[in-house]
């Protein structure tokens, strides 16, 4: 097993992704974890913060669910409804919120929760706003085509023996 070189130790930081300390700059990683996202009310000056605070060649890591959680309700055994709008973007979500699983942590279960708002980015949303010129994205694992192939060469086609060609369309 391949052995790497001790690092430093790691530095985690809670701030405010829209209000970030002056110092925290050049950063090797930014860590997102699951529902930061939804507080988010802008993505194009969240994804530009972020950048603006990596240093060349960091990384930012998002763990989140699907944005469609936001938009379903448990309703019961087997039983989810939908109950918000997928495609609402910066139309804020408010409170009061009536399903205590898509409360804050700290609200659940409490008699009169903290009043809120949410967002509900679509995942294409979330992709175009981490996407360049703010971010540089990793090369495409697909490799280029072989030298041997012209890159204005048709695609290759699948070609049947006479047996299995389907008859041509016929037209009356």
């Amino acid at each position: 097993m391949a052995r790497r070189p001790p690092t430093p130790a790691s530095n985690f930081r809670q701030a405010d992704i829209l209000d970030l300390p002056a110092d925290l700059v050049d950063v090797d990683l930014i860590y997102l974890s699951w529902g930061a996202i939804c507080w988010v009310p802008d993505l194009s000056t969240f994804a530009q913060i972020v950048a603006t605070r990596l240093r060349p060649g960091g990384s930012i890591l998002l763990a989140d669910h699907h944005p469609l959680w936001e938009v379903l309700a448990v309703e019961g055994h087997n039983h989810l409804s939908v109950a918000g709008n997928y495609f609402a973007r910066t139309t804020p979500r408010q409170t009061p919120e009536t399903n205590n699983a898509k409360l804050p942590t700290d609200a659940r279960n409490h008699p009169t929760p903290p009043p809120f708002s949410t967002f509900i980015w679509p995942t294409s949303d979330v992709i175009t706003a981490s996407s360049p010129p703010t971010f540089t994205s990793p090369p495409s694992p697909n490799p280029p085509p072989p030298p041997s192939t012209p890159p204005w060469a048709p695609p290759p086609r699948l070609l049947l023996p006479p047996s299995r060609q389907a008859p041509p369309p016929r037209f009356t």
